[in-house]
């Protein structure tokens, strides 16, 4: 299914029907990116979103956005 990556807007094909045919599952974020993820979108990111959150490129914005998450 086409969908519009909320993050970057832009377009990529999601398997959410099939998740193991999906892009996503070769990207494991920790429980911290997770629950960023989880708490600023309704929807699936894309491949690159996904890669650049678990590789810390949005350090920064969660910072200011969600002080207070904690990781375990």
């Amino acid at each position: 299914m086409k969908k519009i990556c909320p993050r970057c807007n832009s377009s990529f094909e999601c398997q959410n029907n099939n998740i193991l045919e999906c892009d996503c599952i070769a990207v494991t974020l920790s429980a911290e990116d997770y629950q960023y993820v989880s708490n600023n979108y309704t929807d699936c990111l894309c491949i690159k979103c996904l890669n650049q959150i678990k590789n810390g490129t949005t350090a920064f914005a969660k910072t200011i956005c969600r002080p207070s998450v904690i990781t375990q």
